[in-house]
């Protein structure tokens, strides 16, 4: 486990993140507010690093509706790192009892890394949007496959 840093996952975004069209950013700003204890997820953060600063962050919270672990946020140098963070997840979400982990993902990278530690899909992400910015977004929100959709983008539910 490690301590919740905004800073260190927004860079981590900045660097290794999803970079296909459409996103939420992953600004210090948004995480700070996105993953704050006031969403009532109580989030905890796996963070794999080896002290120069962390190779991959993810953060999981509780549906406290529901007796699931929710896969809010996973991102990394490497496809390793990355599931080294996965696989924390996973055991404290075992740890804890919990009946399930989901993980909301329309974000290419991380689909295999999913798959391979056992998680299965459930069909397509249902996407309905419309634009509310004269800002020129990089693709176009109204084709699916131009999305990079993951986690905290949706798990306030």
């Amino acid at each position: 486990m490690g301590q919740a840093d905004p800073e260190a996952l927004a860079a981590l975004h900045a660097e290794h993140g999803a970079t296909q069209g459409c996103r939420v950013d992953r600004t210090v700003e948004y995480l700070t507010w996105r993953l704050a204890p006031g969403f009532g997820k109580a989030y905890e953060w796996i963070v794999v690093g080896d002290g120069d600063g962390p190779d991959a962050i993810a953060v999981w919270g509780r549906d406290l509706a529901a007796d699931r672990a929710v896969l809010t946020e996973l991102v990394g140098s490497t496809p390793h790192a990355m599931s080294v963070a996965l696989a924390g997840v996973i055991a404290r979400a075992a740890e804890e009892g919990r009946s399930e982990l989901v993980a909301t993902t329309h974000h290419t990278a991380v689909d295999p890394l999913l798959r391979r530690a056992g998680f299965i899909s459930r069909g397509a992400l249902p996407l309905i949007v419309r634009k509310l910015t004269t800002r020129v977004i990089p693709g176009n929100v109204h084709r699916h496959d131009a999305w990079a959709v993951f986690g905290s983008d949706l798990d306030t539910y």
